[in-house]
C-alpha cells in the first residue's frame, strides 16, 4: 500500500483503513486486495503524529494525549471534539475514552476515568490504591505508573522504587483496580499474532 503522511491506520471490518495527514482515507480490502478512496475527514489543520483511530457503526473515533474527535465514516463530517484533562494515557474502549487523569496520580495510587466523547460527561471507573510492600515508593509521585492497553486488555507500566528502575507492564482489572499477571514487553496483539504496518 504505497502511503505519505501517514497519521493512522486500523481496520473496519475485512478493510484496512490509511488515514493521512491531510485527513484523506484510502481504504484496501483485505480480501480482494482492491484499494479504493475514502471519505476525506474535516480536519481544521494537518493532522500531527501518529494517532489511535477506531471504527464502531458509522463514527471514526480519534485519541490522542490531548482531544477525542469522532468524524462520520460515511461523509467524513466532524461530529465532536472535546479536550482531555492532562493525563498518563488515554485511549476509546468503543464506549468511552479510558484515561488516568494527573491530578489524580500520587504515590498512593490514582483514578481511572472515563468521558464520553459526545456528551463529554465524565465519571470515576475505579480507584488503584498503591501496594507499598509489592511497588515501593520511590522520589517520583506522578512518574512511576502509565496506563496503556494490549489489544482490549487494559494494562499498568509500573517503575517502582528510588532512580531509575526498569519498567513493568502488568494486566491491570478495570472492575476491581487490582493489578494482575506480569506482561511481556510487545506491541498490540491481534489473536496470536504481532503486527505492525509499514506503507
Amino acid at each position: 500500500i504505497p502511503a505519505r503522511d501517514v497519521a493512522a491506520s486500523f481496520e473496519v471490518g475485512d478493510e484496512l483503513w490509511v488515514l493521512q495527514k491531510s485527513g484523506q482515507c484510502s481504504v484496501f480490502d483485505l480480501e480482494t486486495h482492491a484499494l479504493r478512496e475514502g471519505p476525506k475527514l474535516a480536519v481544521d489543520e494537518e493532522l500531527t503524529g501518529f494517532r489511535t483511530m477506531t471504527a464502531t457503526g458509522d463514527v471514526l473515533t480519534s485519541v490522542d494525549l490531548s482531544r477525542v474527535v469522532r468524524w462520520s465514516r460515511s461523509d467524513g463530517k466532524r461530529l465532536s471534539a472535546r479536550d482531555l484533562p492532562e493525563n498518563e494515557c488515554a485511549w476509546f474502549d468503543g464506549t468511552s475514552v479510558l484515561l488516568l487523569p494527573t491530578e489524580s496520580l500520587g504515590h498512593e495510587g490514582f483514578d481511572i476515568v472515563s468521558m464520553d466523547p459526545a456528551t463529554g460527561d465524565t465519571k470515576r471507573v475505579v480507584r488503584f490504591n498503591r501496594d507499598a510492600k509489592r511497588f515501593p515508593l520511590g522520589n517520583e509521585p506522578k512518574g512511576w505508573v502509565r496506563f496503556g492497553r494490549v489489544g482490549t486488555q487494559p494494562t499498568l507500566t509500573i517503575w517502582a522504587g528510588e532512580g531509575l528502575t526498569v519498567a513493568e507492564d502488568f494486566a491491570f482489572d478495570l472492575a476491581s483496580g487490582e493489578v494482575g499477571r506480569e506482561l511481556p514487553r510487545a506491541r498490540d496483539a491481534d489473536g496470536k499474532f504481532l503486527a505492525e504496518p509499514d506503507f
